[in-house]
């Protein structure tokens, strides 16, 4: 004779799952805006990161994703990666102000009349996009569907990046609909 179960005792454990699952995804969230919290809050560079990343790591007293009992071996003064790239960034948004969330930014280097694809990503929730360049002459393409009342956005503009130290924050971008 099997084990029949009844569909709400199968529908309650699925429902223990998922919330497990989305429990474990709401950590790794609030690790990720800790993280990005701690990046946006001083000039991003390679060693800030690792600075933060070990801060954030030492302030945490069970790390999501890292079974405990496990030791981390992190340097007790870490010296950094050295590195030519400039952080930039900048926000993206709509006429009315509203920023441009997860919509697909692609950058371009321009070499003379080529154009080479450097970096594709996505702006944050609050529609900021964020990378590290080199110094030089880029076109940034930003795309994004339709979605309720906001027309598909497709647009793309020219911005030189100087030698600078420290974070890059260009003027915000405002689309103008045709």
């Amino acid at each position: 004779m099997t084990n029949e179960r009844k569909a709400t005792d199968i529908l309650l454990s699925i429902e223990q799952k998922l919330e497990e699952v989305l429990s474990q995804l709401r950590n790794h969230d609030l690790l990720l805006k800790t993280l990005n919290n701690k990046i946006s809050s001083k000039p991003f560079s390679s060693e800030s990161l690792v600075e933060s990343l070990v801060e954030t790591i030492k302030e945490q007293k069970q790390i999501p994703g890292i079974k405990p009992g496990i030791k981390l071996n992190i340097p007790e003064k870490f010296n950094g990666l050295k590195s030519n790239n400039i952080s930039v960034e900048q926000q993206i948004q709509y006429p009315d102000g509203k920023p441009i969330a997860m919509a697909k930014v692609e950058i371009f280097k321009k070499n003379g009349m080529d154009l080479e694809l450097v970096k594709s990503i996505k702006t944050n929730p609050v529609g900021k996009w964020m990378s590290n360049l080199s110094a030089g002459e880029y076109k940034i393409a930003v795309m994004k569907s339709a979605i309720g009342n906001k027309a598909p956005v497709k647009i793309d503009y020219d911005v030189v990046i100087m030698e600078k130290e420290g974070l890059v924050k260009l003027d915000d971008y405002k689309i103008q609909w045709n």
